[in-house]
Parts: C-alpha cells; structure tokens; sequence
C-alpha cells in the first residue's frame, strides 16, 4: 500500500473509462493492484483505477512495484508511436501528461511479450476495506 499523492500518472485518462471502472470497482472490488516503478512511483498502468480511488478520497491503494529500467519492460505505444522510458520519465519530470492511451507498457516472459498488468496478481479488494474512516472520538 502506498499513499496516493506519492504517485505520479504519465497519462490522461477516459472519463468516461473513470465512471465504467468506479461502477464496476464499487460492485466487484478492486481486482488487480496499480503498476508503478518503485524508484519514481510513476504508474505504469491502473491510471483510471487510480483516478477511481482519487474520487473515492482513498488515501491509500494497493500498488505492484516493479524496477522500470529492468531489461524485460518496453514501453510500446497504442497508437504507433517510437517512446521509450527516458521519455515517460522526462514528461513526469515536466508535469506533462502524454494523452490518453499514448503508452502501452509490457514484459518479456518466458511465454512471450504480454501487457504488464497480465504479470500482476489477482487481489479483489473490497473497496471499503480502503476506505480511511475519520475518528468519531
């Protein structure tokens, strides 16, 4: 678990994306945790889940940490841009966001390349067990 304002999104995000994950998030719980780079706290992937749990005010959310200069993750892009991580840092760096699905994280494994969130584990986290209750006393 880490604090939300520590995270740093390199995306913009759907709206309408926002409202579909919140709904779905409310009724089913969280399923999988936000990909960040545990040197930057920069978020791979999970932008909407992370906006999600801004709107929910959840101080604290579930995050899968991985090295981002590690070998077996390349950036690709949606939309056939040439991107690479210096330049996802470097937009953090300027509090730039790239549009929305501009990046397409993933990671070399043994059984190919998949997207990163396919290397997450499964948590289904009951949104209220998230939730930060304020002390009556």
């Amino acid at each position: 678990m880490i604090d939300i304002s520590d995270l740093k999104p390199h995306e913009e995000i759907d709206p309408k994306r926002v409202f579909q994950i919140q709904e779905s998030i409310i009724k089913e719980g969280l399923k999988h945790p936000i990909v960040v780079d545990k040197l930057t706290k920069i978020i791979l992937d999970g932008h909407h889940r992370y906006n999600v749990m801004k709107s929910l005010k959840i101080d604290k959310v579930p995050v899968f940490y991985v090295d981002y200069f590690d070998s077996r993750i390349v950036v690709d892009s949606w939309n056939g841009l040439k991107l690479t991580k210096n330049d996802v840092i470097n937009n953090v760096r300027e509090g730039k966001l790239f549009p929305n699905k501009t990046t397409k994280h993933m990671f070399i494994s043994e059984k190919g390349v998949v997207h990163i969130s396919l290397i997450t584990p499964e948590i289904n986290v009951d949104i209220l067990n998230l939730r930060t209750f304020d002390n009556p006393y």
